[in-house]
């Protein structure tokens, strides 16, 4: 596999391996008729879900005030 514009340099490292951290919804892809990468992506660079995967669990969960209040309460130091 060959990058875009008749580029000579291999790029298999980044579109098999760093893909997987250096972007969200990183999707390694080729196109098989022309040989050319054909990589998908949700968000370029290092977001929170690269690391800890999809929020939407957490987001649905804190629309409600009152658990987004109790999880303030229960962060703060006992005294």
């Amino acid at each position: 596999m060959r990058g875009g514009n008749g580029e000579a340099r291999l790029i298999t490292q980044w579109n098999h391996h760093c893909i997987r951290c250096h972007l969200t919804g990183g999707n390694p892809g080729l196109d098989k008729a022309t040989g050319m990468l054909l990589s998908k992506v949700g968000e370029l660079g290092i977001a929170c879900e690269s690391c800890h995967g999809p929020a939407q669990a957490n987001v649905d969960y804190y629309k409600n005030p009152l658990r987004r209040y109790q999880g303030l309460h229960d962060a703060q130091p006992s005294k």
